[in-house]
């Protein structure tokens, strides 16, 4: 019984390293993509990479969602974008673009959406302590 235990134990560990291993090479391969302005297929792959949320890091999550947020924007998606870019202020909502590598035009559409989101969810909690209180 022990012996089944420890080799279960065991291939839990190994599938788990292979998952991460193979999430870290795939979120090489987007940025690659992105990086040679191939906007639809870095959509494409993104969303097929969000299938899998479970087995990411949060810090993984973001930078898809960054990644796939700035090319839904780069293909003027702008819906799209937005509901990418409050995916992530749902991970993170301290998130900031780092400005010596992101558009101007994106920071300030990320900043905008992000005031909005932020007065929004202060909004809720006024609320929650009107109905609480």
């Amino acid at each position: 019984m022990k012996n089944i235990f420890t080799l279960f134990f065991i291939i839990v560990i190994l599938t788990l390293t292979v998952n991460a291993q193979d999430t870290t090479g795939i979120l090489d391969s987007l940025k690659q993509q992105f990086e040679t302005f191939q906007f639809t297929r870095v959509i494409s792959s993104a969303d097929s990479l969000l299938l899998n949320k479970a087995l990411m890091s949060k810090k993984q999550l973001i930078e898809i969602y960054k990644i796939k947020a700035v090319s839904e924007f780069s293909l003027l998606e702008e819906e799209n974008a937005k509901r990418s870019f409050t995916s992530i202020l749902n991970l993170d909502n301290n998130f900031q673009f780092d400005s010596t590598k992101t558009s101007p035009k994106i920071i300030s559409f990320f900043d905008e959406l992000k005031n909005n989101y932020l007065t929004g969810l202060e909004t809720q909690k006024k609320i929650q302590v009107k109905i609480l209180g």
